[in-house]
């Protein structure tokens, strides 16, 4: 008589080895997991860090003054530890000045977010609105080389983000002084 099924032995070995190599794949799986999050999350406090120090630099090198304050869509938003509000000349489509026109640029913080704010006038080819640039913001701060608005030609700019992922915390600190153009 031939015998076609598994001794008790053979099941028990199947079976553990079977919960081993489960075991393996699962704890691959959290550390890829972990390992995948921790990832994202640095490059989401990195980056941000980096569009505010990028995007404020630009703004900063193309401006013709620092003002101390500018209303823009009712909201007037002065010029601080807080905010930067710009002029800039304002551009055609080919890049060049528009003599006698003024675009607007405020980059400012609220929250845990970053924002920059465009006002072109109506001859410009920039484009107005408004753009997130990091909503993991622990702290943006600006500096002027003079309290006289008028005569500021250079700005620093303090940045830190910050976030937190599976109880470790992530963050990035830049700091940049940029200088206003013909300066």
């Amino acid at each position: 008589m031939q015998n076609f099924g598994f001794t008790l032995l053979e099941t028990v070995i199947t079976i553990a080895l079977s919960t081993v190599m489960i075991l393996i794949l699962a704890g691959l799986a959290y550390n890829f997991s972990f390992v995948f999050s921790y990832q994202q999350n640095a490059t989401q406090v990195a980056g941000g860090a980096g569009r505010v120090a990028s995007e404020t630099d630009a703004l900063i090198r193309g401006a013709s003054q620092v003002l101390s304050s500018h209303t823009i869509a009712g909201t007037t938003y002065t010029s601080g530890a807080g905010a930067l509000v710009l002029a800039l000349p304002s551009i055609d489509s080919s890049g060049a000045v528009i003599a006698g026109k003024s675009d607007y640029a405020v980059v400012y913080a609220s929250s845990t977010s970053a924002y920059r704010l465009v006002a072109a006038d109506a001859a410009s080819s920039r484009v107005s609105g408004t753009k997130l640039l990091t909503n993991n913001l622990l702290a943006l701060a600006f500096a002027f080389d003079n309290t006289d608005f008028t005569q500021v030609k250079g700005v620093g700019v303090d940045i830190k983000t910050e976030t937190k992922t599976k109880q470790q915390t992530l963050d990035e600190h830049r700091y940049q002084v940029t200088y206003l153009r013909n300066h």
